[in-house]
């Protein structure tokens, strides 16, 4: 599965996010075309705007 279809499954918009794959900054413009794999570590930050 891709980065892509994985946010897309858990209801998470790939616009305010920023992901980290295997511990390195993933490109959006490679959600599509970066695929998953056993044991591969993804963290998901999302962006926060207040004050």
């Amino acid at each position: 599965m891709s980065v892509y279809n994985y946010l897309k499954i858990n209801d998470c918009d790939p616009r305010p996010i920023a992901v980290e794959l295997n511990c390195a900054i993933l490109a959006k413009k490679n959600y599509r075309t970066t695929f998953l794999l056993e044991g591969d570590q993804l963290e998901i930050a999302w962006f926060v705007g207040g004050g």
